[in-house]
């Protein structure tokens, strides 16, 4: 709670007399999806970089199947 308010442990008793619940689980699960988004950016752009550095280009990616044949004769090429 405190990292979601920006607040201290301290203060958390004049808090609780300040905001309802529904104002802090609407608080708690906005900054969460927020952390979220931030993370999921952060990895995507890891694996661009990463890409770039070891040398990934567009003809390593693999393309989507155009059908269900196509789609199935992947997963069987896969060996699985």
């Amino acid at each position: 709670m405190c990292v979601v308010f920006k607040t201290v442990p301290s203060r958390l008793n004049t808090f609780f007399w300040k905001y309802t619940k529904v104002d802090v689980q609407c608080e708690i699960k906005l900054q969460l999806g927020l952390k979220t988004i931030e993370m999921t950016q952060q990895y995507e752009n890891m694996l661009k970089v990463a890409g770039a550095i070891f040398g990934e280009s567009e003809d390593d990616k693999p393309k989507p199947p155009k059908d269900e044949a196509e789609a199935m004769a992947q997963f069987a090429a896969l060996g699985l």
